[in-house]
């Protein structure tokens, strides 16, 4: 059978790229042991290591919470790749944020290494807020690609396609091909 694209390959973004920024926010993730003491891996020292990440968040959101007062915060970091801390109220109050470090070179959010913080939040508060902000993110992006593939498939005007390939580092997300399924 032939393959017929659907649309444009290329969005305007890139949605993996964005996850995968995600992902290196999370301190217990990629920040080391004890909590958030080392920067997370290098992808230009250690390729493998930043790999991985995608597919630790992805389990590690499978213990935290989707936080609904999150979800507009993590549809803008997906869909446009921004941070804006008023789109992520802190369950203790005030806001979370993108605490900045003093690392240069690993994650950079406008040009520091930063890391996922919320504002009267402890280690112990912390990491709950990063287990909710992994679950938010991973939700948001299912939500994301399932509406970008059915508004492709759209727009076909009522053919219905009998199979879908999906590529790139999105399509190894096992829970939005669940949700493509």
């Amino acid at each position: 059978a032939a393959l017929t694209p659907v649309g444009d390959a290329k969005t305007s973004l890139s949605y993996g790229l964005n996850y995968e920024w995600a992902t290196q926010v999370v301190r217990d993730l990629s920040w080391g042991s004890p909590y958030g003491f080392k920067p997370p891996c290098a992808d230009t020292v250690q390729a493998a290591c930043a790999l991985a990440l995608p597919g630790s968040f992805m389990a590690y959101a499978a213990i935290g919470q989707v936080r609904e007062e999150w979800q507009a915060g993590a549809k803008l970091l997906l869909t446009q790749g921004h941070w804006d801390d008023t789109l992520w109220p802190s369950p203790l109050g005030g806001f979370c944020g993108l605490q900045d470090t003093m690392y240069k070179g690993w994650v950079w959010h406008r040009g520091t290494m930063s890391y996922f913080f919320c504002d009267g939040a402890g280690e112990r508060w912390s990491r709950l807020f990063d287990r909710d902000f992994a679950a938010t993110v991973q939700a948001m992006f299912e939500t994301v690609i399932v509406d970008e593939v059915s508004t492709r498939i759209a727009a076909w005007h009522g053919v219905t396609p009998s199979a879908l390939v999906v590529t790139g580092g999105c399509a190894l997300n096992v829970k939005v091909n669940s949700a493509l399924a």
